[in-house]
């Protein structure tokens, strides 16, 4: 082992319980370690980062995944909404182009139908 030290300076604990926001934390001294390996890397001393607020309780972890689901929930309506809506769109698109088909089959079948009624027409004076 070296003679190196590794020193943890671990976050804060806060005794006084979820109704002391802003107030003073206590901090517990540094703890200090022998150092493990020597031929790592990891520098002489370093700092966990604090947290700017306190560990969240099990209320507190309840409702966040509760919005979370909620956010989750949303986003899935959202998207079978967007489903739905496209498949709307494209079953009018095709309502429409059918009955288009329709109005022209209409039409094709008017003048079929006034040019054999003018075949009748001219046959039946040809035979009187």
């Amino acid at each position: 082992m070296s003679d190196r030290v590794i020193q943890f300076n671990p976050a804060p604990a806060n005794t006084r319980g979820s109704n002391s926001v802003g107030q003073p934390i206590a901090v517990p001294l540094r703890v200090v370690v022998p150092e493990l390996a020597s031929s790592d890397a990891i520098p002489d001393s370093f700092a966990y980062p604090r947290p700017g607020f306190p560990p969240m309780t099990h209320v507190q972890k309840r409702m966040r995944q509760a919005e979370d689901m909620e956010t989750d929930e949303a986003s899935l309506s959202f998207s079978i909404y967007m489903e739905i809506r496209k498949e709307n769109y494209d079953l009018k698109e095709m309502l429409r182009k059918e009955q288009e088909e329709k109005l022209a089959l209409q039409m094709a079948y008017r003048k079929l139908k006034e040019a054999y009624d003018e075949l009748e027409a001219e046959s039946g004076k040809g035979v009187v």
